[in-house]
């Protein structure tokens, strides 16, 4: 990698550093290429010599969370052999980072329109979540079957749910309790798929 391309990357992580934050700050409704600018501490112009509008930007910075998220996630994962203890840590890990996120907890609660259209089925957000988790549930070598995209599918609909859900008979901010759910909803669903007790 050239010198160059190390600038090119740094400006761009630098762009999305800001993007992330403005829209934290601002909405993406109202967020405008001043208000990007202004929170990465460059010109509106090295912006636009990256990104051709503020969609395009803001599109960027939805693939590179979702693309830390997942990283995030396999981490955790690959510190468990056993496969249960890999599905409830990560979607206790995946679900309390989900809660936890400015800019989606912002937008849910002042753009839900805007944001919502993403959280459901159809999206192809969760359409990309549900096939990673599959992949992880399966044996490297082999394309997961119909039964572990069946316990994919639950796990993804389950944390879209506690997700956008309040706290009600349970502390979703407590992981202990989110590990609970997994294990009596979501493991059950995985051993019947794997044949395992």
């Amino acid at each position: 990698m050239t010198i160059a391309d190390e600038t090119h990357e740094s400006t761009a992580s630098r762009i999305l550093d800001g993007a992330l934050r403005a829209a934290e700050n601002h909405g993406v409704r109202k967020l405008t290429m001043d208000d990007i600018a202004g929170a990465a501490g460059l010109a509106r112009i090295t912006l636009y010599s990256h990104y051709r509008s503020k969609d395009a930007l803001v599109a960027a910075v939805v693939s590179r969370e979702q693309q830390r998220f997942l990283a995030h996630l396999e981490a955790v994962g690959s510190q468990y052999a056993d496969l249960d203890d890999r599905l409830v840590e990560t979607f206790a890990v995946g679900v309390r980072a989900m809660r936890q996120h400015g800019l989606l907890q912002r937008m849910l609660r002042t753009e839900p329109a805007a944001i919502l259209p993403h959280m459901m089925f159809g999206s192809p957000l969760l359409d990309i979540a549900r096939q990673w988790i599959a992949r992880q549930l399966a044996d490297p070598a082999s394309e997961p079957g119909l039964a572990l995209q069946s316990v994919a599918e639950l796990s993804v609909r389950l944390a879209q749910s506690l997700i956008l859900s309040e706290p009600s008979v349970h502390n979703l901010d407590d992981a202990d309790e989110i590990r609970d759910i997994a294990r009596r909803w979501i493991l059950p669903a995985l051993h019947a798929a794997t044949g395992a007790r």
